[in-house]
């Protein structure tokens, strides 16, 4: 273990000036007082920096760190990684906060659980147009709690239901990402897609409790809510990188998790069909990208075969047919009507119908 800060929290700042004062009082607040901030700072338009550094100066668990503008949070999250002396890592969005007592509840659970490599807590999800936030749902992860559980597993569990890949979800040993050189895609958006089950793959402990500490604020302005052709891009290299991590890797991801794991990812390949991103995205581009996927040298359709093959969920296996039309510019919009105006709502009815009235 380092023998430095107990905690060490990494908080990615670009732009942000309007909300990074609620950000870094909630950490100026924890009554827990081992940690250090290294607040990552990109270069920004609005101020951000200027409001950074009065807001810690004086404080020296506090750390400003300029970077140049990347377009994503990742290069950030990696210098924290490299960089933090902290035995455990926390990943805080500048536009977003902890709550006071976060730091006391995670030692607590720790100490309960001994040195695990991820520590799993839960969220806020808050919808802020600029009237101020609004609390629009709680997420929980539907996992065993306070048992040991190897990564593969507690992703397994994850898997079954609602795998959230957002960083901030989980708390991290700063020498088991380090070993394992889990880094994220700089300059990728939705990076968390790529490094989530990579994580939990690698990882030997985990551990799980029931305890809502980040605040996570979803603003119609941010990077990764905002639609435009780079990040549609960036889905799809997010589904060409697993594509190419199934082809290196199948052997060693466990029996058990390989079909969930399958499912998780084709069910990522509605953004080139479902209505919501055909309204967002031209057909033709949504080809290109498609077609780009598939033709990939190191993983395309023959992995998406193989990973359909063993699908977890039979509607998504049944798909294949589909897709296979889908391969062929003339035919795209027939995969289009069959997947997204048919087979979508077709499933979304039958969710419905399973959803318990309220």
């Amino acid at each position: 273990m380092s023998q430095g800060p107990f905690f060490s929290i990494v908080v990615p700042a670009c732009n942000v000036g309007a909300y990074i004062g609620e950000c870094l009082r909630s950490l100026q607040a924890q009554t827990h007082p081992e940690f250090e901030a290294l607040i990552v700072c990109e270069e920004s338009r609005d101020g951000t920096r200027d409001i950074i550094n009065a807001m810690i100066s004086g404080d020296a668990r506090f750390q400003l760190i300029d970077q140049p503008r990347t377009g994503s949070a990742s290069a950030s999250r990696n210098y924290g990684i490299r960089n933090a002396q902290g035995c455990y890592l926390l990943f805080v969005d500048g536009d977003d906060w902890i709550e006071p007592d976060s730091l006391a509840h995670f030692r607590q659970a720790l100490a309960a659980s001994g040195e695990v490599d991820i520590l799993l807590a839960d969220a806020r999800y808050y919808l802020d147009r600029g009237d101020g936030p609004q609390l629009l749902r709680e997420w929980h992860h539907q996992v065993p709690l306070q048992q040991v559980l190897t990564g593969p597993e507690m992703l397994a569990k994850q898997l079954q239901g609602e795998f959230g890949t957002a960083t901030w979800r989980r708390i991290y040993r700063r020498e088991f990402l380090q070993s394992q050189q889990l880094y994220q895609v700089i300059g990728r958006r939705h990076q968390d897609d790529e490094w989530a089950y990579r994580v939990f793959l690698a990882a030997a402990r985990t551990w799980a409790i029931d305890f809502c500490y980040y605040n996570y604020r979803k603003r119609p302005d941010s990077v990764t809510t905002t639609a435009n052709l780079e990040t549609f891009r960036d889905y799809t290299d997010n589904l060409i990188s697993f594509f190419r991590y199934w082809r290196e890797n199948r052997n060693h991801i466990p029996v058990p998790v390989q079909p969930l794991l399958a499912s998780w990812f084709i069910g990522q390949m509605f953004r080139f069909f479902i209505p919501h991103f055909c309204r967002l995205y031209q057909r033709s581009f949504r080809y290109q990208e498609f077609a780009r996927m598939m033709q990939d040298e190191a993983g395309g359709y023959q992995v998406y075969r193989e990973l359909a093959k063993m699908a977890s969920r039979r509607s998504l296996r049944v798909l294949r047919p589909v897709l296979a039309l889908a391969r062929r510019r003339r035919l795209f919009p027939l995969a289009e009507f069959l997947y997204g105006r048919l087979w979508w709502y077709l499933i979304m009815a039958r969710k419905r119908l399973r959803t318990p009235r309220q």
